[in-house]
C-alpha cells in the first residue's frame, strides 16, 4: 500500500456588509482530517439579517457532529419564524480531497482547477420553506480552488473573467472576486480555499 495523500488549505474569507454590520457570515474549521465550511446568508441586510446569521452559525457549529442533510433540517426547524437564511455546510477530507456537502438557496458553489464544477443547491429558505436535503459531493485534485460566496456576488463569472484564479493565493482569490463582481446594492461574502498536497 502506498503512502496516504495529505493535503494543506490555504484559505480566507472577505465579508462586506450594505450596512454598518454584513447579513452574511463565513467560518472554516480545519483539523488533521478534515475542513469544516460554512456559509449564511440571512434575509435582507443589516442587524437583523446578522442576527439570524449569527444563531444559525453558532446552532451549526455547536451539533456538527450531526449528519449534513440532518443538520440543516434541524436548524431549519429551529429557526422557524425567523426572517430565515439561505446557507450551505460542507467537510472537506483531507485525506482523498473529497467534499460532502448539503447547501438550500442562492448561495453559490464553485470549483477551478483540473476541471470546473458548479453545485446544484436545494431551492427554499431556511425557517421558511425548504425542499429536502440532499447531500453531494465534489472530488477535488490537487491545486483546485473552491468558492462559497454569496448572493451578493455576480454567479456568472468564468475563468476567462478571472485567469488567475488558478494560480492566486487564497486571500487574493477571495479579495479580487469580491472586488470584481460583488453588487453595489447587497451584502457580498467569498470564502476562496487552494488545496495543495504535502509533499
Amino acid at each position: 500500500m502506498g503512502p496516504v495523500k495529505k493535503y494543506k488549505i490555504d484559505s480566507f474569507i472577505v465579508e462586506q456588509g450594505l450596512e454598518e454590520v454584513s447579513g452574511d457570515i463565513g467560518f472554516i474549521q480545519e483539523n488533521d482530517q478534515e475542513v469544516f465550511i460554512g456559509l449564511i446568508d440571512g434575509s435582507g441586510h443589516g442587524p437583523e439579517a446578522r442576527e439570524v446569521a449569527e444563531t444559525c452559525r453558532k446552532y451549526i457549529e455547536d451539533n456538527r457532529k450531526m449528519e449534513l442533510t440532518h443538520l440543516i433540517k434541524s436548524l431549519h426547524d429551529f429557526i422557524r419564524g425567523s426572517r430565515g437564511c439561505v446557507a450551505i455546510i460542507g467537510s472537506l477530507d483531507l485525506e482523498n480531497l473529497q467534499l460532502n456537502y448539503v447547501g438550500v438557496g442562492n448561495i453559490c458553489l464553485r470549483k477551478f482547477g483540473v476541471s470546473d464544477e458548479r453545485a446544484l443547491l436545494g431551492e427554499g429558505v431556511i425557517g421558511y420553506n425548504i425542499s429536502t436535503p440532499k447531500e453531494k459531493r465534489m472530488q477535488l485534485q490537487n491545486g483546485d480552488v473552491l468558492i462559497f460566496h454569496s448572493d451578493g456576488i455576480k454567479s456568472q463569472f468564468g475563468i476567462n473573467d478571472y485567469p488567475e484564479i488558478i494560480k492566486d493565493e487564497a486571500k487574493n482569490i477571495a479579495i479580487n472576486i469580491a472586488r470584481k463582481f460583488g453588487k453595489n446594492d447587497d451584502d457580498v461574502t467569498c470564502i476562496a480555499l487552494r488545496c495543495t498536497q504535502i509533499l
